[in-house]
């Protein structure tokens, strides 16, 4: 599983809009390698606390820091929704 995929789609249910925008798909990828994503709760304060460290923390721009596997991102955002 693309854990990393997740968290987008995460994303994107909670906020309706993507991570990383721009006006075409190579340059959203682009903004995605180079700048990171930003935390979400700098542009959608609604999200919980909990939910936003699990998202932000799957979309990591280094893979050490992500979840290190199904299992855990699960558990994680089963902690999260309690």
């Amino acid at each position: 599983i693309d854990l990393y995929a997740v968290g987008v789609v995460l994303w994107q249910m909670l906020t309706g809009s993507l991570p990383h925008r721009g006006l075409t798909a190579m340059q959203s990828a682009y903004r995605r390698v180079s700048e990171g994503t930003p935390p979400i709760l700098t542009q959608h304060q609604f999200v919980p606390a909990a939910l936003a460290e699990v998202i932000d923390r799957s979309l990591s721009k280094d893979a050490a820091d992500r979840h290190k596997n199904s299992a855990e991102m699960r558990q994680a955002l089963l902690d999260a929704i309690r």
